[in-house]
């Protein structure tokens, strides 16, 4: 048997809000069931039934939306795209048949961009199925501190310095003809 932790104000208001029929039933039926929040409630039901009309917002409700909106984009801007998450590493370090500590690197933004040929990026890039401009854009930010190395040291970790595709690659045990064709033609 689970215990469920109770409704608040915000899930209660959500739930009726996405009700097929937000009618007078459904609104007693809330009423009823979440009396704490009938003044919300009965607030909600009278926006969701409001038609639209032509009045101008007011200043107040415009700087709300937009200070919303503004709130919306910068958070999808931070979003990485779903083909930057760690599966998708994984399976480009088995399709570019490279060790997972070369991939795990670029995950973690510890390649400096500068150093890795343009040929080897669009074949990553393919690989995540992503675009060479956002592999660009991803491995362009600050390098990141490993979510396993944090839990498992014993000493706060600190972030790696981005360092040379060559290094890399040769920290990762590739033969040193790998090395150089990555390098020289990115293959």
């Amino acid at each position: 048997m689970t215990q469920s932790r109770p409704m608040t104000r915000d899930d209660v208001l959500y739930a009726f809000a996405v009700e097929d029929a937000a009618d007078r039933g459904t609104l007693m039926r809330y009423l009823a069931t979440y009396p704490q929040y009938a003044d919300d409630l009965v607030d909600l039901a009278r926006e969701l039934a409001r038609t639209e009309s032509d009045e101008p917002l007011s200043n107040a409700d415009s700087q709300r939306v937009n200070a919303a909106v503004a709130r919306f984009r910068a958070s999808s801007k931070k979003r990485e795209p779903m083909s930057f998450a760690a599966q998708a590493f994984n399976l480009a370090a088995e399709r570019l048949q490279l060790p997972n500590l070369v991939l795990v690197s670029f995950r973690e933004r510890r390649v400096q961009l500068e150093s890795v040929p343009l040929r080897f990026l669009e074949r990553l890039a393919a690989s995540l199925e992503s675009t060479v401009d956002q592999l660009r854009a991803f491995l362009a930010q600050p390098a990141l501190a490993s979510a396993g190395r944090q839990s498992k040291s014993r000493v706060k970790p600190v972030v790696a310095a981005k360092v040379p595709f060559e290094k890399v690659l040769h920290d990762a045990g590739l033969e040193s003809e790998r090395v150089r064709a990555l390098i020289e033609r990115g293959e």
